[in-house]
This record gives structure tokens, sequence and C-alpha cells, in this order.
């Protein structure tokens, strides 16, 4: 759980976003979504027009209230066991920049699989701790300095390599289809620029600020 007032102090546009880089995690057979931390509900609505889903959502701040107006569903609450989905199974389960808000994200993957229909697929985006933005930081100045959002969103309370994130995921009894690095940093950098020539693929897990990921439920 993250404290809420916390979440008081992002700007607007945070709880709006679509999200669009997002949709090719989610796979073709999928058609009833429970998207937790739904925000405004973007990518939610993008879900419903380009792949005709049914959308559910768990928002805990406000923004459930805008989601209402584009989902067929939100709960204005956290995500706990104690929500009444009554027997309903999801296809799919996305997690946009959640997992990594929780106490226990281990134990909300496995509660997420009693939600979800056989075979069926957790969808997350989680940043990235091994960026070289963070590591350049912190190794040559010394400074873990938490911000208003980004890997050092100030409300995060877990941080993940992709390593950690296949890990986590096949701890809880998932197989992870596929995991992607985001919004690379290397064109930012010519030094980085420089180590990618030198050693192609080498350097690949410090380049990506998240990663996105598709997994099945075993």
């Amino acid at each position: 759980m993250f404290d809420k007032s916390l979440c008081k102090s992002k700007k607007p546009e945070y709880y709006h976003q679509e999200r669009e880089e997002m949709l090719k995690f989610v796979a073709p057979d999928v058609k009833f979504v429970l998207d937790v931390g739904c925000s405004a509900g973007g990518f939610g609505k993008l879900l419903k027009k380009k792949r005709n889903c049914i959308v559910w959502g768990v928002e805990p701040t406000d923004s459930a209230i805008e989601a209402s107006k584009h989902l067929d569903k939100v709960y204005h609450d956290f995500f706990h066991s104690s929500l009444d989905f009554g027997n309903l199974k999801f296809d799919a389960i996305v997690f946009n920049d959640v997992l990594e808000h929780l106490v226990d994200p281990w134990e909300t993957l496995i509660f997420s699989k009693t939600l979800l229909r056989d075979r069926g697929y957790v969808v997350a985006s989680i940043p990235n701790i091994q960026s070289y933005q963070v590591l350049k930081d912190l190794i040559l100045k010394g400074q873990w300095e938490y911000t208003l959002s980004g890997i050092l969103d100030k409300t995060h309370l877990r941080f993940f390599t992709r390593k950690s994130i296949v890990q986590m995921f096949s701890d809880t009894g998932f197989e992870v289809i596929n995991v992607e690095g985001q919004n690379s940093v290397l064109r930012n950098s010519r030094f980085l620029k420089i180590l990618n020539f030198i050693m192609p693929n080498r350097i690949n897990p410090f380049l990506f600020i998240n990663y996105g990921v598709c997994a099945r439920r075993r």
C-alpha cells in the first residue's frame, strides 16, 4: 500500500496518459480486462477503442471519478482481496506503473492469479532501476534523489531490474512471454552510444527507463 496523500503533489497529466506503447503487450485474444491503477482511464479507453475490450478499473485516487466516464466499471479503492468481483474471470490484468508502488507486489501477483482465466495474462510496465540515468548520478555524484515522477518517484516502494522482474513473475506462477525495454536513454548520451558500438547488446540493461511485460498464468 502507498500513501495516498503523496499523490496529491503529482501533476494532473500524470493521471491522463494513454500509454499506447503498452498495447503491444496485450494478447490479441484478450477481451475482458482489469486495469489496476487505471488513473483517469486513458489506457482502458484505448483498449476499448482499439481492441473492443470490456475494461474494468481499480483506482484509489479521485481519478477514479474520471475513469468511470470511460470504462465499463471502476472500483474507487485499492486493489485487495476484499474487492468483490463475483465469480468473474479476466482475460488480462494490467499493472501500468503500479507494482513498484506496492509493499508486496509478489502477493499482489499471486492474488491476481485467482482472478484470471486459465492461461490468462498479466501486463505490466515497471521502471528500471538499472537505468544509466540513475546509476550515473549514484556512482558519480553519490545522489539518490526522489522525484515527483519517473524511476525514483517518491511513492515507489520497490525497485526492479530486468532480471528481478522476470524472477518475480516466475516466483509467483507466471511464464514471461515478452519483456521489452522502453524509453531508451541511448539517444541522450554520446558515452552510451560509444559503449553500445564497442559492446553491442552488452549494455542493454542500462539503456531503458522502464520495461513492458506480458506474462501468462501457468
